[in-house]
């Protein structure tokens, strides 16, 4: 069965609105958001404070409740902001970190995220910096592969450094790079767009897809879901990459970001329809 709820439910115009991500949390499903109200371009210029927002909607597993959690502050337009969440054992929070002109850090705010409210907490947070995809290198077993150039990927024996294996990518590495049973998996983004399983042994493909972008995927053992061409969410075999089927989305599309979730034995995803109205969707994985 398909269940859907709609995100955005204001009554209210935002200048920007982002799904931050979707998360289990405490045996539910959260949907975090982040919002800041609309604003003219003389109220910018003249450095007005601006309502923004954290929202929440906690979902019970099967999608017949829905808990809408809201808190709204003041900033100053001047900054950019970036957000984030994390956790601390079992806590999650949220991190907004403030930016002037010229990326300079300023500060931020932190709010952790309860079952029945979003609390404002009194601490700042050091942000780490943050390593994109394609400069990370990643270990597995005895080898390591990383990015050698925007569009080379490369396996070395971590001992001795001796290179291995080299692979073209059709374009920029966007996702994590992981591993099962010697088979890599990753997903390209930009011209040419591809999800991949690469032999983590000889560097040869195993499947690939044309997705036209793949910036996230999920994957449960030997099954993968990914978002196809046409932004539908496909689940394959990630052993031989096989599609075994569609999961069914109705009329609906993935969300251009693919923030997607396979929690116990269910698919979660942010998607839009024609209008360009955000929901979240649930449907069971067989």
């Amino acid at each position: 069965m398909t269940n859907y709820h709609t995100l955005n439910t204001f009554n209210n115009s935002f200048r920007h609105y982002r799904v931050v991500d979707i998360v289990p949390f405490q045996e539910k499903i959260a949907v975090l958001q982040f919002a800041s109200a609309d604003v003219s371009k003389k109220m910018v210029k003249e450095g007005v404070y601006v309502d923004r927002y954290i929202l929440v909607d906690i979902f019970s597993e099967d999608f017949t409740s829905q808990k809408r959690l809201s808190f709204f502050f003041e900033e100053e337009t001047c900054y950019n902001s970036d957000v984030c969440y994390y956790w601390e054992g079992e806590r999650l929070f949220m991190l907004i970190e403030y930016y002037k002109l010229g990326n300079i850090f300023v500060t931020n705010k932190v709010f952790e995220i309860t079952e029945n409210e979003v609390i404002e907490q009194s601490f700042g947070v050091i942000p780490q910096k943050q390593t994109f995809s394609d400069a990370k290198v990643y270990c597995f077993g005895d080898k390591e592969v990383f990015m050698q150039s925007p569009f080379m990927m490369s396996c070395r024996d971590k001992q001795h450094q001796k290179t291995l294996w080299k692979y073209k990518l059709s374009a920029y590495l966007y996702t994590e790079v992981e591993e099962y049973n010697d088979i890599l998996y990753f997903g390209t983004a930009g011209k040419g767009g591809y999800f991949y399983g690469v032999s983590v042994n000889n560097g040869q493909t195993v499947f690939s897809y044309n997705t036209g972008q793949t910036i996230r995927f999920v994957r449960k053992g030997g099954r993968i879901i990914i978002s196809n061409k046409k932004q539908k969410p496909m689940l394959i075999n990630a052993l031989t990459g096989e599609i075994i089927h569609l999961l069914d989305i109705g009329k609906y599309t993935i969300d251009y970001e693919q923030q997607m979730l396979w929690y116990k034995g269910r698919f979660y995803g942010i998607v839009r329809n024609k209008e360009n109205d955000l929901l979240v969707v649930s449907v069971e994985v067989n």
